[in-house]
């Protein structure tokens, strides 16, 4: 069985769930949205106003510890559609134990150009995790963080 649960505003996704008939066996997909906040930035001296109506979605596959897809996206709806662009953005994916402590940042490529869709990252996939904790997908604006979406990877019970 897997199960998917989508989270609400600064929630965090946990989605794990038993496979029928393979005892010790967890499936980690999982995927949520969380809103991205209104915010303002300058970049190469011209300021832009970024409106709230954008959801960065964080999507993981795999089983147990091992990751086989990892990847995050921004959605627009509304207003936000037409009235933004992101500029000098990167979507980071990081790694944490379960006492929080972060072992592992796969930082994504910085995109200096100003765009307003085609704003998503693939991970690196096929990778297994060293520990159980969290797994997060970050979105950073002119070096800032604007949002954060994470899913807690466990222990099979």
């Amino acid at each position: 069985m897997r199960t998917h649960q989508r989270s609400g505003v600064g929630a965090v996704v946990l989605a794990v769930g038993l496979a029928l008939g393979t005892p010790h066996v967890a499936y980690a997909d999982a995927w949520g949205e969380t809103p991205v906040r209104a915010f303002d930035f300058t970049f190469n001296g011209v300021k832009f106003s970024v409106p709230t109506g954008f959801l960065f979605g964080h999507s993981i596959k795999g089983q147990d510890r091992t990751i086989v897809r990892d990847y995050a996206s921004i959605t627009a709806f509304g207003p936000a559609v037409a009235q933004s662009d992101f500029c000098n953005w990167r979507i980071d994916f990081q790694y944490e134990n379960a006492s929080g402590k972060v072992y592992d940042t796969d930082r994504g490529p910085l995109n200096s150009s100003c765009t307003k869709y085609d704003v998503e990252r693939e991970g690196l996939g096929n990778r297994t995790l060293p520990e159980y904790g969290k797994a997060c997908a970050i979105f950073y604006v002119n070096g800032s963080e604007q949002a954060r979406q994470c899913h807690f990877i466990v222990k099979p019970s």
